[in-house]
């Protein structure tokens, strides 16, 4: 599952085609339908693309960073180990797709059908409230001169990078959904 929570990050933001394919699957434990070596090689082409076009993470290749913003926080804060990367990946893109609604326009539509493909994905029980996750969030390796560099979606596949004043902003966004400053 951690492994998916990467293929999802990179059909979300790159790959329109093996989102759709993802979002057809509604099983995609082990014993589920999912063919895992087109997941794999697709996931694997993209990001290789994006690699050898940046390869030293000063423009297209920071949209790989999309949910590790939080998901570094979160692990930070936790201690390392308490949680797998790829399940503080998931807790990391639903706060970036919940904070995307409203500072980037994401269509609500797309974000619940983002939402049902990472719901899929199992992820245990974190307590969020630790005071540890503010300073981890500061320390991302994305903060500059205090603001961190977030990768928000406009639309499914359309990245765009964004300058937060707080970065318990994208905190708040998991916790509270879309409902909060989405206008909806």
């Amino acid at each position: 599952y951690s492994g998916l929570a990467e293929a999802v990050k990179i059909a979300i933001t790159l790959d329109g085609d093996l989102f759709e394919y993802l979002e057809g699957i509604t099983d995609p434990g082990p014993r589920g339908p999912m063919d895992i070596a087109r997941v794999i090689a697709s996931s694997c082409e993209r990001k290789a693309e994006i690699v050898s076009r940046d390869e030293r993470e000063g423009g297209i290749r920071m949209v790989l960073n999309f949910g590790h913003t939080l998901a570094h926080g979160i692990e930070g804060a936790l201690s390392y180990g308490k949680i797998r990367h790829g399940e503080a990946v998931v807790l990391g893109m639903k706060g970036a797709l919940a904070l995307s609604v409203s500072k980037c326009g994401l269509p609500e539509e797309q974000y619940r059908r983002v939402m049902e493909v990472l719901d899929r994905i199992p992820v245990p029980e974190v307590d969020l409230a630790s005071g540890k996750l503010e300073e981890f969030l500061h320390r991302d390796k994305k903060s500059f001169a205090g603001q961190v560099k977030a990768v928000l979606l406009r639309a499914i596949g359309e990245a765009r990078f964004v300058s937060l004043n707080d970065p318990l902003e994208l905190l708040d966004a998991l916790v509270h959904g879309i409902g909060k400053g989405s206008g909806t």
